[in-house]
């Protein structure tokens, strides 16, 4: 979507503006708690994380997961990233042993549902070692 490549390109206002309409007109679309707002917010926390608001970023992951985790289905792979994405979050914010937690929930979907040499799997791993002193 245009919000991601504004991202990708370091124009988080413009990713930021974009997103913002996104969840505006879903909302007019979907139920507060339709898995695709949360995708919407996820994506509005990750811009807001790079931008360096990382308590916005935790506040809508938080709404993202409240969400994924009442509507989807146990062990699906978007709780995975959500899960990712908090613990980025939480290890900006210095909160290493919350980050680690999320982490472990993300590679316990992960190993369930992707192959052993998916790009996602990996990066979970490689966070978690980093954190851990592995």
């Amino acid at each position: 979507n245009l919000a991601r490549v504004e991202q990708d390109l370091g124009e988080y206002a413009e990713a930021k503006r974009l997103l913002v309409e996104a969840i505006r007109i879903g909302k007019r679309h979907y139920a507060e708690d339709h898995p695709t707002l949360a995708t919407r917010y996820s994506n509005l926390a990750r811009v807001e994380a790079n931008r360096g608001d990382l308590l916005v970023a935790k506040r809508l992951l938080t709404r993202a997961m409240d969400i994924d985790e009442r509507r989807l289905p146990s062990g699906h792979p978007w709780m995975a990233l959500d899960y990712f994405y908090m613990a980025e979050v939480q290890q900006k914010l210095s909160d290493t042993a919350t980050a680690v937690k999320f982490l472990k929930k993300a590679l316990t979907i992960q190993i369930e549902k992707l192959p052993p040499d998916h790009p996602h799997l990996l990066r979970t791993r490689n966070l978690l070692d980093e954190l851990t002193g592995n």
